[in-house]
């Protein structure tokens, strides 16, 4: 259970990550 917790999390955390990655650039632009 713990894993899947732990892994769950890292998921969502890659997401968040790319959005902000995504969001920045066109904020400058």
């Amino acid at each position: 259970m713990l894993h899947g917790v732990s892994s769950l999390f890292y998921l969502v955390e890659s997401v968040l990550g790319l959005m902000l990655i995504w969001r920045l650039p066109a904020r400058d632009a």
